[in-house]
C-alpha cells in the first residue's frame, strides 16, 4: 500500500505539506537534530531512526540528540529517549516541559526495575 508512506502521499497533499518529525544528521557531534513532533503516527520510525544512528555511531562517541525543535513528544516516544541514555545517547536541548515529561518518565521506568 504506497500511499500509506509519507513520500508517496506527500503529492497528493499538496504543496505545504511538511512531516510531523524531521531528522537532520549532524556530523559534528554525531547525532541527530530533530524538528516537529513525536506521537502515535511516527513513534516506530522514530524508535527504529534513534537505533539505527546509535547502531552506526563508533561504540566510544556518544551519540547527540538536539532536542530543541521538538514540539511535541508523547509519553511512549519519551520512554524511548529515555531508555536511549544507557546506549550512549546524549540529550541535549531540552524545553522545560520536555525535561519535565523525562524526567518522570524515568523515574517511572526505574519503580518497574
Amino acid at each position: 500500500m504506497m500511499s500509506a508512506h509519507p513520500a508517496a502521499a506527500a503529492p497528493a497533499c499538496g504543496p505545504r505539506w511538511t512531516p510531523l518529525l524531521r531528522a537532520h544528521r549532524t556530523a559534528d557531534p554525531a547525532g541527530l537534530r530533530l524538528v516537529g513532533q513525536v506521537d502515535r503516527s511516527n513513534r516506530d520510525a522514530f524508535a527504529a531512526l534513534l537505533a539505527a544512528v546509535t547502531e552506526e555511531t563508533p561504540a566510544r562517541q556518544p551519540v547527540v540528540l538536539d532536542l530543541s525543535g521538538l514540539s511535541f513528544v508523547d509519553v511512549r516516544s519519551a520512554a524511548t529517549l529515555v531508555r536511549a541514555g544507557p546506549r550512549g545517547v546524549r540529550l541535549v536541548g531540552c524545553r522545560p516541559g520536555l525535561a519535565r515529561l523525562l524526567e518522570l518518565v524515568r523515574g517511572g521506568l526505574a519503580d518497574e526495575d
